[in-house]
């Protein structure tokens, strides 16, 4: 009996190590940030220092809106002046929300904030670094509470493809039960939804 038992954990064992050997992580990592700030600075994104500039870019339409509709919403506590991303982050929201019975109602905890801003979000959030890709408007939170686990693994599969194709900055975060999503430039040129 032992050695079933024994047999049984070397199997389980050597699938979840190939499997995980296999797949595409959305891990943070130190180089996963420093990786987002790099390719922010790469195409020539703007970094939002405080709320005149912020307000600036409103205006000029370098930012627009978040995209609500029934499938996507916003958090209730996320302020009016922070509803805003850049138009490659607008798009990939209405293209992940477009199939909601495979990744369920999207809700957006977070999008553009002023550095500013994340100097105070760090006196009492651990998870809010120093150096965040939220300071360029491409960046946005997504909830992962209110999703059944068929809808999460939709949405990991999905985030996952899209990292493969070079056109999104995928962190999934457990202290903070959210999916951190930096969008590219490149995703409006290459839109293409994957499962479509």
């Amino acid at each position: 009996m032992r050695r079933v038992f024994a047999f049984a954990i070397a199997v389980l064992i050597s699938l979840f190590s190939f499997a995980f050997a296999q797949t595409p992580s959305l891990v943070g990592s130190p180089e996963s940030r420093e990786g987002q700030i790099e390719e922010a600075e790469k195409e020539g994104l703007e970094r939002i220092l405080n709320d005149a500039q912020l307000k600036r870019m409103k205006k000029d339409g370098t930012l627009v809106k978040l995209p609500t509709n029934k499938n996507l919403k916003i958090d209730w506590r996320l302020s009016p002046q922070f509803r805003f991303c850049l138009p490659q982050t607008r798009d990939f929201l209405l293209d992940l929300a477009s199939n909601p019975k495979a990744t369920g109602r999207i809700k957006i905890n977070s999008a553009v904030r002023t550095e500013v801003f994340q100097r105070k979000l760090r006196k009492h959030n651990p998870n809010a670094i120093p150096n965040s890709s939220h300071v360029f408007g491409c960046t946005v939170d997504i909830a992962k509470l209110g999703h059944t686990k068929a809808q999460l693994n939709a949405i990991r599969n999905y985030l996952l493809v899209l990292k493969e194709a070079g056109l999104v900055e995928p962190v999934e975060e457990f202290r903070q039960s959210v999916f951190h999503v930096m969008v590219f430039k490149k995703y409006t040129e290459k839109r293409s939804v994957p499962g479509k």
